[in-house]
């Protein structure tokens, strides 16, 4: 059985907020039209916690057999029936130079 978006949404969503401590109605689920090319933002899917946006999709760091390479994922918005990236919240210049 495939799950629809809007399970997947919610149920990471709930995942979000216990990572973050918080109440899941503190969670927002940032929508396409709010992305900002270039823009790195902090959210969930199955292989990574943030990602870049490039204005058609995610682009982020993925570590598979043994080995780091960079991979695209679509925004949740874009569904094509495999992972999905759910963006929840930018990351700033300044949380940038902390990690």
């Amino acid at each position: 059985m495939v799950e629809s978006v809007d399970s997947l949404i919610e149920r990471r969503k709930r995942i979000f907020a216990k990572e973050k401590n918080t109440t899941i109605d503190n969670i927002y689920v940032i929508p396409k039209k709010e992305l900002v090319v270039g823009q790195e933002y902090e959210g969930l899917c199955r292989n990574s916690g943030k990602a870049t946006w490039f204005g058609t999709k995610f682009g982020y760091d993925r570590y598979k057999f043994g080995a780091w390479f960079k991979d695209t994922i679509n925004h949740f918005e874009d569904d094509n029936g495999y992972d999905l990236f759910i963006p929840m919240k930018v990351i700033n210049n300044e949380q940038k130079e902390e990690t």
